[in-house]
């Protein structure tokens, strides 16, 4: 059956549900994924899956996220072209070096251009309090439009110590870092004080990006690898895991 479109984040399909009290015909959502050529001044970067939603704003934090570009201001243009399923931008003086690249462990892969030598650690700066974040993860989590839908699906979030300022979902976790801090670049957020949140592992590709983007803390309802801690002290940035109702862990001390 040709799927139904919903709004484009979202199909529906008809399925058959069955349980131990029996068989039924249903509509259900389904999350939607889609293949995109990332594509710097031409030149062919990276292949990836995204939930096709806040797509110039994954553009722009990949970017700065993967080092490619320092700050918006080297970003000269942006193309989002659907049909043919390109993410395209002119960046001045991109850095690219396809030798160093690493494949991610993110849910909907893809590849990691972090050299982590050239990040600058950041001004350690005093992690948000327990209250703080848990009440910003429960703010997040319901906020979670189509994991509610479907399921299946990440959350992260661009937060001040008071509440959520921009919240994107998608398919991969890392994909969703990069679509907040691009809507943090785009709309010229001061970082230093913010937070970003998110439902993923903290590993090893997460924290240069945070840091690449000079916010000072991650936070997780989920845990860290050992790399990230590492980088994550490295790099003076908060780093916290298993944010639930009362209670966290703070992996580094600035």
């Amino acid at each position: 059956m040709k799927p139904k479109k919903l709004p484009k984040k979202t199909q529906i399909f008809s399925v058959l549900k069955s349980s131990l009290d029996g068989k039924t015909n249903e509509d259900v959502a389904v999350i939607s994924e889609r293949p995109f050529r990332i594509l710097v001044n031409d030149d062919f970067v990276a292949n990836i899956m995204l939930t096709p939603d806040n797509l110039n704003e994954f553009l722009y934090g990949f970017l700065v996220g993967q080092g490619i570009a320092k700050s918006k201001n080297q970003i000269e243009k942006t193309l989002v072209d659907m049909d043919k399923g390109i993410l395209w931008a002119q960046v001045k003086g991109a850095k690219i070096d396809l030798t160093k690249a690493l494949i991610t462990s993110g849910c909907a892969g893809g590849i990691s251009l972090n050299n982590f030598n050239d990040i600058e650690p950041l001004k350690p700066a005093r992690a948000p309090d327990l209250e703080t974040l848990t009440n910003l993860m429960k703010e997040m989590l319901k906020n979670g439009e189509l994991y509610a839908k479907s399921g299946g699906i990440h959350s992260a979030a661009l937060a001040d110590k008071k509440s959520i300022i921009f919240q994107a979902e998608d398919i991969g976790r890392h994909n969703c870092l990069d679509k907040v801090i691009g809507y943090l670049m785009l709309n010229d957020i001061e970082p230093e004080d913010k937070i970003v949140l998110t439902t993923g592992r903290l590993s090893l590709e997460a924290v240069p990006k945070i840091a690449r983007a000079h916010i000072s803390t991650l936070g997780s309802r989920s845990t860290p690898t050992d790399l990230a801690v590492e980088i994550a002290r490295k790099l003076k940035v908060n780093l916290i895991g298993y944010i639930r109702a009362g209670k966290m862990t703070v992996y580094n001390k600035n």
